[in-house]
């Protein structure tokens, strides 16, 4: 149903401007400039009118006339008290703090899917080709509508086809003066790349010569109806000033596309906005500042750049400083809290607006249910900030109250008498579950950093008690059972909930969850030692951000993913990881950590290759960096890796001296400890040459459930078995002293999930019957229902 081709845009414009000349096609494009992100599905259905008349059409769109009412404005009042409710719902809320999150999104995106596939599979329309010139052109809703429509139908009988152009070798994301990045479909998988997932059949555009003419206009001059948004953009580009009424029309643009998802428009709506300088009252500077920091923030959820923080930070102020309504206030306080103690890393000035947002949201001018609401907001991001700053324990219990608290007040929304009839009971039931599932993620973080795994275990039993009929929602789950099974150093589990997560997939495509089951995969098989199944799937991850026109992407993963190139040891591979490394040594060198890192990358693959000048080079070029950065740890590693290169170049000397450099260096004075994979690499290796030792045993033993979050130690674990049989063969009294004081759990627990283990993990339990082959633990936990 869904066929994508790709190519460079001069391809996609003549492959289509020809496809376009037969007269069974439809268009689904955007017309030149700027104007609503909805606007194109109402030029599409003007196409179709004309095959099965307006009032088909009219007949489709009251199916759902609250999703429908966001292309077309005019039908908003036409709304019943429900309907407007159901609209609230499917859009972006200017008070809630989700609108960047897919479970905001998606019911919107579905209402739609269903109405459009209702009109493509009316009788008179059987048999058309809907074209896509480019994808690039309408970010967001359009594109994520086409992914549900496959989703939702890909196994339906329909007699029409979608073909999708997308564009490829497009550039990274460039920002402006205030770190906004306005290219940003470049950026972000989820917007255009999940396209090629769902797409039943891929192809490449045929290659065109430069001059070679366009027979067709794909971008349309008109649109079908004048949006608020198409006029706000005419008024401010037509005038030199503006009158109150205009900039009303204005705000109420804005306002209309932020809850419509067009983040781009408003923002720059706003922007353009207050340029004229014009005089604004109270209430306008409040909306217009508030909605530009919201819509920057949730185009930009994940940004790191300073000047789009600082750009937040006023806009948020500014509209703090002007806004009355108590629950806007506390969100704004929120909002901040974000900004200040998240984003720009100030903790402890994000508590003081998090105390404030607390503060608003105990008015009683706010009803019982928003008083719960914004309250729990608050105490979501003060949990959040106290763990950044390191109170735990204070985290957790505070962390844990907003759970409970948000959890019971949506069971009792859900008990509300009538409340099917309710409209307000029912968004507020909306509200708080979409709350839920996002709360649960600070939750995870919070369970993980304060160690409180039978917790973080509890949550998730609790995700699946809340959502057994959410399957949409359930699948995202699956990373985080891969995450909890991660933190226990299970990888054999991490790889069971990442084949459940790639089988949602299956049905429910979605490029970022693809993505993040992907490293999920990449790792386990790795940390296993399946290299084969680990190579395979890092290479449909690169593939993957190929395929979404990112393949910038994979540099900022090439220091993990290295190792695996190394062990598989592909020529091709390794001279790309070189190239790679040299591309990321001259966009990084003012950052003497990474430059350290991909010269010591390089080091290893011509140590590899047996080109020992040039290995030696680059691991002196390494030294001289790490030496004068003067960091411990870094020069640790820079250590240990030489000796590793001097081993396989067979130089076992050079090679101790190396290992034994690096192992004083962690018993230096540092603010902060041995990275402990560095120090547990380092003792396995001179143990190897030199022969097992009570003392470095320990030490390694000490170190090891910390070392096995990162992957290589894990390939160390039958050498370190090995050591240990050793051990306990030739100084058994003192072997068993030190099992008693240090438990060969973890070292079991962790070498019974490879297979090169068996052998030595047999031996070594023959030697010591402290130690017993049990289940792969797991921490339990007591069912709990309290509320604060």
């Amino acid at each position: 149903m869904i066929r994508v081709v790709r190519g460079h845009r001069k391809q996609l414009d003549n492959y289509f401007s020809k496809s376009l000349k037969d007269g069974n096609r439809l268009l689904l494009a955007k017309a030149e400039g700027t104007t609503s992100n909805w606007e194109p599905l109402c030029y599409l259905l003007n196409q179709i009118s004309e095959q099965v008349g307006p009032q088909a059409i009219d007949d489709v769109l009251a199916e759902d006339l609250a999703a429908a009412s966001f292309a077309y404005e005019d039908r908003i009042a036409l709304l019943t008290d429900r309907e407007r409710s159901k609209r609230h719902y499917y859009g972006a809320r200017y008070s809630s703090h989700l609108s960047h999150n897919w479970y905001i999104h998606r019911p919107l995106f579905q209402a739609w899917a269903k109405l459009l596939y209702r009109a493509l599979t009316l009788p008179e329309v059987s048999g058309k080709i809907l074209i896509v010139p480019n994808s690039q052109d309408m970010i967001g809703p359009i594109n994520a509508i086409l992914k549900t429509i496959s989703r939702l139908y890909r196994h339906a009988k329909s007699d029409f086809t979608i073909v999708i152009g997308f564009e490829i070798n497009t550039p990274p994301p460039t920002h402006d003066q205030n770190g906004i990045n306005w290219n940003l479909g470049s950026a972000n998988p989820r917007f255009s790349g999940g396209l090629l997932q769902v797409a039943d059949f891929v192809e490449n555009a045929p290659e065109c010569t430069e001059n070679e003419p366009n027979s067709l206009n794909l971008y349309r001059n008109e649109v079908s109806q004048a949006s608020s948004e198409h006029t706000a953009y005419q008024t401010l580009n037509s005038s030199k000033s503006l009158n109150n009424q205009q900039v009303e029309q204005i705000i109420n643009a804005m306002t209309m596309a932020y809850q419509g998802l067009g983040f781009q428009n408003t923002l720059e709506l706003g922007l353009k906005l207050l340029e004229f300088k014009t005089a604004l009252n109270r209430m306008q500077k409040a909306n217009v500042h508030g909605l530009i920091g919201l819509a920057a923030h949730n185009r930009q959820f994940s940004a790191t750049d300073q000047r789009l923080h600082e750009f937040l930070l006023y806009h948020f102020t500014q509209a703090y400083k002007y806004e009355v309504d108590p629950g806007i206030r506390s969100a704004l306080c929120y909002r901040i809290a974000v900004t200040r103690g998240r984003r720009m890393k100030q903790p402890k000035d994000g508590l003081k607006w998090a105390e404030k947002a607390l503060v608003e949201a105990k008015s009683k001018k706010l009803s019982e249910t928003e008083q719960v609401y914004y309250h729990n907001w608050g105490i979501n991001i003060k949990a959040y900030l106290l763990m950044m700053t390191r109170q735990l324990e204070v985290a957790y219990e505070t962390g844990e109250s907003v759970f409970n608290t948000v959890h019971q007040h949506f069971n009792e929304l859900l008990e509300t008498p009538n409340s099917e009839q309710n409209a307000d009971a029912t968004l507020w039931q909306r509200e708080f579950f979409a709350t839920v599932q996002v709360l649960r993620r600070n939750m995870f973080a919070l369970c993980y950093y304060t160690a409180k795994l039978p917790e973080f275990r509890y949550w998730l039993d609790k995700m699946e008690e809340t959502t057994p009929s959410s399957p949409e929602v359930r699948r995202a789950t699956y990373v985080e059972w891969a995450e909890y099974y991660s933190a226990l150093l299970q990888p054999t589990k991490v790889l069971t909930a990442v084949e459940t997560g790639f089988g949602h997939l299956e049905q429910e495509p979605e490029s970022e969850l693809f993505l993040d089951y992907s490293k999920h995969a990449i790792t386990a098989n790795y940390q296993v030692g399946n290299l084969t199944e680990s190579h395979d799937h890092l290479n449909k991850y690169r593939g993957a951000l190929d395929d979404i026109a990112m393949p910038w992407y994979f540099e900022f993963d090439l220091i993990k993913y290295a190792p695996i190139y190394f062990r598989h040891g592909n020529d091709l591979s390794l001279k790309n990881v070189v190239d790679l490394s040299e591309e990321r040594i001259n966009a990084d060198k003012d950052d003497p950590v990474k430059c350290v890192e991909y010269l010591l990358i390089q080091g290893q693959v011509y140590a590899k290759q047996q080109e020992k000048d040039s290995a030696e080079k680059l691991i002196n070029d390494a030294i001289n960096i790490a030496v004068e950065h003067g960091e411990r740890n870094l020069m640790m590693r820079v250590a240990r890796v030489a000796g590793s290169c001097s081993d396989i170049l067979a130089s076992p000397g050079d090679a101790l001296q190396a290992y034994r450099q690096s192992l004083e260096l962690s018993q230096h004075e540092a603010d902060i400890p041995p990275w402990p994979e560095e120090l547990f690499l380092t003792l396995i290796a001179i143990q190897a040459k030199e022969g097992p030792s009570i003392e470095h045993m320990e030490m390694a033993l000490g170190v090891l459930p910390a070392a096995l979050e990162q992957m290589e130690p894990w390939w160390e674990l039958s050498s370190m078995l090995q050591l240990l049989v050793r051990l306990a063969k030739s100084d058994q009294n003192s072997y068993h002293e030190m099992t008693n004081r240090q438990s060969l759990q973890a070292v079991v627990e962790a070498a019974r999930q490879r297979d090169d283990c068996a052998n030595h993990l047999e031996q070594l339990l023959s030697e010591n019957n402290q130690v017993e082959i049990l289940p792969l633990s797991e921490p339990q936990y007591t069912l709990k229902s309290k509320a604060v």
